[in-house]
């Protein structure tokens, strides 16, 4: 949920983020980007709370963290099948898209950093993974930034919560299907 206060989006988290000036209201890139953030700041709600751009989530300790089900289900709207599916076809390119980002970082690319991480974001978003959702937008925000100094830890630790993120949502769409 989130309010509109002069001029100032209020987050349910309690925080400000201020959407651009009306200067930049015919750039449209600089609204999508201010829309993408509140989506996760309201996905992840303690990421723009006091952090530093270093600093990670921390993965949880149980397998039912890793995603929330019901998010899942309803990007399939409510159709086990069909979310099998795309369970699947994230399964299929899910080491394409981490191999671009780890390219990217690797070459200090910081735009295709940028385009890779985003792209990754909207496919575990999905999921409702917001652990790896949250780890993806801060090496999108890196891309954006250029700080990509410590962009290798923070895709180690991604790669850490795909690899449950997989485990999990295959367990899911497996143990659920006839």
């Amino acid at each position: 949920m989130a309010l509109i206060l002069r001029g100032t989006l209020l987050v349910t988290t309690g925080h400000y983020l201020t959407p651009p000036s009306l200067s930049f209201r015919h750039n449209i890139f600089q609204w999508l980007n201010f829309l993408s953030m509140v989506f996760a700041a309201m996905l992840a709600p303690g990421l723009f709370a006091d952090q530093a751009v270093g600093s990670m989530p921390q993965p949880k300790g149980h397998a039912e963290d890793v995603f929330d089900r019901g998010v899942a289900l309803a990007s399939a709207d409510g159709d086990m099948k069909l979310l099998a599916e795309v369970v699947g076809i994230f399964l299929e390119h899910c080491p394409k898209m981490m191999s671009e980002i780890d390219r990217a970082i690797r070459e200090e690319n910081a735009s295709g950093l940028d385009r890779a991480a985003h792209a990754f974001k909207g496919s575990v978003c999905n999921f409702g993974a917001r652990t790896a959702c949250a780890m993806a937008l801060e090496l999108e925000m890196r891309g954006k930034s250029g700080e990509l100094a410590a962009a290798g830890d923070s895709f180690a630790a991604l790669e850490q919560e795909i690899e449950r993120l997989k485990r999990a949502l295959g367990t899911f769409v497996g143990g659920t299907q006839s």
